[in-house]
């Protein structure tokens, strides 16, 4: 497509965690695409995202630190998927909260969150992430 418009080649950034799609940072040179990728490696890029939500959160804002987990998925073609891990869950006799053992391949994930909006029953949400790449 870029040789039939005639336009130079892009150089890939940064794109996205593993398993996501829609998002890639490019350049129009490589000594560009070089210095990006350091900011990326030495986590001096801010990255913000903004999601809609079913539902209005309760606080509008805060941080939500539940510990993530690198698990098998059976499908057509076997691969590996981030899941949640949490440490607590609720008691399905009684709803009470309960500590449950931690996952030793766990790793911590913190995400600050915020509303921008809502309506209906949707919100939209900036979030940040502190941990992870």
């Amino acid at each position: 497509m870029l040789e039939s418009m005639k336009a130079e080649p892009l150089h890939l950034c940064h794109r996205l965690d593993k398993e996501t799609t829609g998002v890639m940072v490019l350049a129009r040179s490589k000594e560009a695409a070089e210095k990006i990728r350091l900011l990326f490696k030495t986590r001096q890029v801010e990255k913000i995202y903004w999601a809609i939500v079913l539902g209005d959160p309760d606080p509008v804002e805060g941080i939500v630190e539940i510990p993530i987990v690198e698990k098998e998925v059976q499908s057509h073609q076997s691969h590996y998927k981030m899941t949640l891990a949490p440490n607590y869950r609720l008691c399905p006799e009684d709803g009470k909260v309960m500590k449950i053992r931690k996952n030793r391949n766990a790793e911590r994930a913190v995400t600050r969150y915020r509303r921008l909006a809502s309506a209906s029953a949707c919100s939209l949400l900036e979030l940040q992430p502190i941990t992870g790449d």
